[in-house]
């Protein structure tokens, strides 16, 4: 008899600790958009961006509209692949960092 009552306690632990889900999630967890319009129509701007970053990643990118220009990460030159439909912006400094960070971009649009 205890033995069958056993089995039933450890089959609901069993079945309860595959129940629970856990969940790791890299996002975004705030940006910040500050832009300066010119009397010519030129844009600048600058973003600000936090990101928590779970599991180890490489090749992360950020994109920005197709038509930025002169863009800088952290206020230096940074690899750009330009797309069909964006600018991926490279954060390879970040390829296996885990944590909270904080991103500077900055860009210019024309028009």
């Amino acid at each position: 008899m205890s033995r069958r009552i056993l089995v039933l306690v450890l089959s609901l632990i069993l079945i309860l600790g595959l129940s629970v889900s856990a969940s790791a999630e890299s996002a975004v967890t705030n940006l910040q958009n500050y832009a300066t319009i010119t009397s010519n129509g030129s844009c600048q701007v600058n973003l600000t961006v936090s990101l928590h970053i779970d599991t180890p990643t490489e090749g992360l990118t950020f994109p920005l509209p197709k038509e930025a220009l002169d863009i800088r990460r952290d206020n230096e030159s940074v690899k750009v692949n330009r797309t069909s439909s964006a600018n991926e912006v490279s954060l390879s400094n970040l390829d296996g960092f885990t944590g909270d960070t904080v991103v500077r971009l900055t860009y210019s649009l024309e028009n």
